[in-house]
């Protein structure tokens, strides 16, 4: 059994997406057709799967018309989701797309959709995400550095569940080795209207800042204040419960906290396309007086060819009382992997 462990182990993390018909239709402005299977459309960009040519990136504004008896969730920018397949207009629109839902039909122009996946039966067929992983050592200073990073998404009908997770490892000559871990589940919920309903469950570690582990349990509200197919701009309001532990200690600490969160993604499409992803947490503490923390995080990726990317991010993070008062009160690094992207 342990020689198909690392088999069963790539299975998970790069999940096939199943072997369905290719019966979609895609039109482009050239007035091609192409017969393929649409995987979804985000950032602007078709993901468009073929037999003879792979997958297809093709731009949105290149994409004249769409057809599919398929199922698709489709956002406009006023945060109404509309469900139907998709069909070309009887006048045959340019850029246009006439989605066929259950008690009516509904004439839509394409430059006012913002993301487009199918509803899809297949479990594998609805996960989406990246991996990534890098590496540095400098002989000077005998110091080696190990980063890497995982986001899966799955996404039902208006709902996203989300697995995320970052570590950081650092050994020095004659050091103790130093790790930052951050694990998240996260769910989301769509309420419409821009607002969304979320919940999630966090671990942390992080030596630099002697916090053995952070435990904690949250939940609030979301307001997404941009919506295009090229940028987002979100705001987070909730409360967090944790609990924590010091490297030096064995007692452990229970807190109740705020949580205000920003979440800005932009999207670039030229050679190479661009993604920056950036966020900043703020957690005031309703149990320990003068007590905050803050997280600060900013990823551009860079994507090369296919689906792979080389990443440089930078992360910041500040405890005005952390749980060892001995400790330092901030950490922060600049990483830089290659990964690639599944969906």
């Amino acid at each position: 059994m342990k020689k198909y462990r690392f088999f069963i182990f790539l299975l998970i993390i790069f999940p096939f997406t199943g072997f369905a018909q290719k019966t979609d239709k895609l039109h482009l402005d050239n007035g091609d057709w192409v017969t393929g299977e649409i995987i979804q459309m985000i950032n602007a960009i078709l993901k468009f799967k073929t037999d003879a040519a792979g997958t297809l990136d093709v731009k949105w504004d290149r994409v004249f018309q769409l057809k599919s008896d398929k199922v698709f969730e489709v956002w406009l920018p006023s945060g109404v989701v509309y469900y139907g397949s998709l069909d070309v207009p009887e006048d045959e629109g340019n850029y246009k797309i006439l989605l066929k839902m259950a008690d009516t039909d509904i004439e839509l122009d394409m430059n006012k959709i913002v993301q487009l996946y199918p509803i899809k039966n297949r479990f594998w067929a609805k996960l989406h995400g990246s991996a990534d992983v890098g590496f540095s050592y400098n002989k000077g200073n005998d110091i080696m550095v190990l980063n890497g990073s995982m986001n899966i998404e799955y996404r039902p009908k208006r709902t996203i569940l989300s697995f995320k997770s970052s570590s950081n490892f650092t050994d020095q000559a004659n050091q103790e080795r130093t790790s930052k871990i951050d694990i998240g589940f996260n769910y989301e919920r769509m309420l419409g209207h821009l607002w969304a309903y979320s919940a999630f469950v966090a671990f942390q570690q992080n030596t630099e800042l002697n916090l053995q582990l952070r435990s904690a349990l949250g939940t609030g509200v979301n307001k997404i204040l941009v919506n295009t197919n090229v940028m987002d701009l979100f705001l987070t309001g909730g409360v967090v419960v944790n609990q924590e532990k010091a490297t030096s200690t064995e007692n452990k600490t229970n807190n109740f906290e705020g949580l205000l969160k920003l979440n800005y993604k932009i999207f670039k499409y030229r050679k190479p396309e661009v993604h920056l992803d950036t966020y900043f947490t703020f957690y005031p503490s309703f149990t320990v007086k003068d007590r905050y923390r803050t997280d600060f995080n900013i990823q551009s990726k860079f994507k090369f060819f296919k689906d792979f990317y080389f990443s440089i991010s930078f992360y910041h993070n500040l405890d005005t009382k952390p749980p060892d008062e001995n400790s330092n009160s901030t950490d922060w690094g600049v990483n830089t992997a290659i990964g690639v992207t599944f969906n």
